[in-house]
């Protein structure tokens, strides 16, 4: 297979499948790691106790048995892991690939929470996962190792959804994660966040999750025609999330109109986190991982 950078969107487009995407992006995460600020399971010490015989000698410490001539051994408390939990929108306007982009926006949520999802388990921290669409949510329970993150590729490429219905409650997806994950943790919202309204009613939830200690991070993936609107002619614009709703018209026409409205909503979302005090970032599905991941991980 030809050599290409493993974060390179237009590498990973030749690679079919999202096990092939992932074994190129940690390859390339193992390359150049670094260790990030957070940490896994870690044990800290609380104190020393006399060591008798029947325990184990490995945890004798020999510097205090050179001091005083007694055998000692130390204890440590265990640390709990940190919960850390994808939010991702499956919804049918991810599905967007424009001519310039080598992967659709779903694609890149995958390709990004894969990645992500590595360096937890990698942590030793517990990953779970919560996929949405179209007012239905299916869970991936949290768990540890490297097993468990091969089992939420299986379910990034196939969430079981099951139903079909109208359109996304962005509200009732939050209350579905506080129900689901009660305890606290690390989470990663990624999604376009397209729908105004919704989200403007989401920001009263996104503050109590944050008040009982939730750390939340939001990632939206934009495709570069939704950033630039490069269309210059006559053009019909279909909805994915509803086919029946289509409409034709010059796009030189609205272009300046449409790059203002996309602005100011990414600047609803951007004030509205900051007032949270939660980190928002903006990755375009053409932006290599790579640059993405750096990002996020200065919080990470």
């Amino acid at each position: 297979m030809d050599s290409f950078s493993p974060f390179d969107p237009k590498g990973l487009a030749r690679l079919k499948t999202l096990k092939l995407r992932a074994k190129r992006l940690v390859s390339g995460m193992l390359l150049g790691e670094h260790p990030g600020r957070r940490q896994g399971v870690s044990a800290e010490f609380i104190d020393h106790r006399p060591w008798e015989s029947g325990n184990d000698p490995q945890k004798i410490d020999w510097r205090v048995y050179a001091r005083t001539g007694k055998f000692f051994q130390r204890r440590y408390q265990e640390q709990a892991t940190a919960g850390v939990t994808f939010l991702l929108d499956y919804s049918a306007s991810m599905d967007y690939r424009g001519k310039n982009a080598p992967l659709s926006k779903k694609e890149y949520l995958e390709s990004l929470a894969a990645a992500m999802g590595y360096l937890v388990t990698r942590q030793q921290d517990s990953l779970g996962m919560m996929a949405y669409r179209a007012c239905e949510t299916v869970v991936f329970r949290a768990g540890t190792g490297e097993k468990h993150w091969w089992d939420s590729l299986a379910f990034l490429e196939n969430p079981p959804f099951s139903k079909k219905t109208s359109h996304d409650v962005t509200s009732d997806i939050l209350a579905t994660y506080a129900e689901q994950f009660p305890k606290h943790g690390m989470v990663f919202w990624i999604g376009d966040f397209f729908d105004r309204e919704d989200f403007a009613q989401t920001l009263p939830l996104l503050k109590r999750l944050c008040a009982r200690g939730d750390e939340i991070t939001l990632l939206q993936i934009a495709d570069p025609d939704e950033i630039e609107f490069p269309f210059d002619s006559l053009n019909r614009f279909v909805s994915l999330e509803n086919p029946q709703e289509n409409v034709t018209l010059s796009a030189a026409n609205v272009r300046q109109a449409y790059l203002e409205a996309w602005e100011n909503w990414c600047g609803e979302i951007r004030n509205g986190c900051r007032k949270l005090n939660i980190p928002h970032f903006l990755c375009s599905t053409q932006e290599s991982l790579e640059v993405c991941l750096r990002k996020v991980l200065v919080s990470f």
